[in-house]
């Protein structure tokens, strides 16, 4: 008896998948997402960031040659770089926020209310 009642309880767990889009669609539908964003966008605008990534875009474009390169592939080396060198401050408080959202909107299991 208790095996099945184990089993019926995790089968009504949701999946981690499932709890990252269930998050995401209510960061979406309360606009807290765009909060996020512009939040993101504001602190890397407020430091060196976007300047160091633009002299790196640039030096890029110039060991490789302008004629000689596409902004997809551009944006395949720039992309990884971005993400790898947003300060490690504005992820811990990005995450925070996020946390702090979550927890505030999503009951115990994941599941959304």
């Amino acid at each position: 008896f208790w095996l099945k009642t184990v089993a019926v309880a995790h089968a009504a767990m949701p999946t981690d998948d499932e709890i990252r889009h269930m998050l995401n669609d209510k960061l979406k539908e309360t606009g807290e997402r765009e909060r996020l964003k512009k939040f993101v966008a504001d602190r890397l605008s407020q430091g060196t960031w976007r300047d160091d990534l633009k002299a790196q875009t640039i030096e890029y474009i110039k060991k490789r040659g302008l004629d000689q390169i596409t902004v997809q592939e551009i944006m395949q080396h720039i992309q990884p770089l971005g993400k790898q060198t947003v300060p490690e401050d504005l992820k811990t408080e990005l995450l925070e926020k996020i946390r702090s959202f979550a927890d505030e909107h999503m009951p115990e299991g994941g599941a959304a209310p």
